[in-house]
C-alpha cells in the first residue's frame, strides 16, 4: 500500500510543481511514525525520485507545533 501511495504522490508532484530547470526544491519525506527497518522495496523506491529527501529522524523538527492530523 506504502508503495501505491508513494506512485500516487509522485504523480501528483509532477504535476503540480512540473520541473522548470531553474534549479531543484525538493520535497522532504517524514516517515512520522515509520520505523528503522524500512522495507528494501520502499528504500529503493525513495531514492529513484529525484524529488524526494529523507528526513533523517523527525526528532529535529521537535520545535515545530504538532499537526493537527494525528
Amino acid at each position: 500500500i506504502y508503495q501505491e501511495q508513494s506512485i500516487r504522490l509522485s504523480d501528483a508532484i509532477g504535476r503540480k510543481r512540473p520541473f522548470t530547470g531553474q534549479g531543484s526544491r525538493k520535497v522532504i519525506l517524514l516517515h512520522d511514525n515509520a520505523k528503522s527497518h524500512i522495507a528494501e522495496a520502499t528504500r529503493s523506491k525513495e531514492n529513484h525520485y529525484t524529488w524526494a529527501r529523507r528526513c533523517p529522524t523527525h526528532s529535529v523538527f521537535f520545535r515545530l507545533a504538532p499537526s493537527d492530523f494525528y
